[in-house]
């Protein structure tokens, strides 16, 4: 059962073989409901054609934009959960409404990558008191409006051209 916590993934992985050449991964974290597939959308289109235009440095295997509820696989879900955020290169957590879920693997990702690796983004119009730990933190905002979407994907293509500089290095 202790394969479920997120330090036994993490030790796990690190003695793990690492592969020299591998895909760019991207994860996003948010609630699985459907008021976020448009921000979902956005994001995994914009994080895509900016990919797009670095694909020679990705290798063999296409790079990866993935919601864990997009991932159809059997086994322990959170085994799963911390295991992509251990090989993400970039992660999108997406903390309105303060989800529990999001929240519990927001702090793991924030702990376990590099700063510009890990992007907290809310609705701007979503107006709740931040939690004390993550107030300090900067979030990108978004205004699910014609003019703000294109500002979110503006903000999303620069986050993921840094994710980009680093990568494989910065893992």
């Amino acid at each position: 059962m202790s394969d479920i916590r997120p330090y036994d993934i993490k030790v796990s992985q690190s003695i793990a073989a690492v592969n020299a050449i591998r895909p760019f991964n991207c994860i996003l974290l948010m609630p699985f409901e459907a008021r976020f597939d448009q921000v979902a959308k956005v994001i995994h289109d914009t994080v895509s054609k900016r990919l797009e235009e670095f694909a020679a440095s990705f290798g063999p295997e296409p790079p990866r934009i993935e919601r864990l509820d997009w991932v159809t696989s059997a086994g322990v879900i959170q085994r799963e959960i911390w295991e992509k955020i251990n090989e993400a290169d970039l992660i999108f957590c997406d903390i309105i409404g303060y989800n529990p879920n999001v929240m519990f693997e927001t702090g793991v990702a924030a702990a376990w990558k590099k700063i510009w690796q890990v992007v907290f983004i809310k609705d701007r119009f979503f107006k709740q008191q931040s939690a004390f730990d993550i107030e300090p933190l900067r979030y990108t905002e978004y205004e699910l409006t014609s003019d703000g979407l294109q500002r979110f994907r503006d903000k999303i293509t620069q986050l993921t051209t840094n994710a980009l500089i680093a990568f494989p290095i910065d893992k």
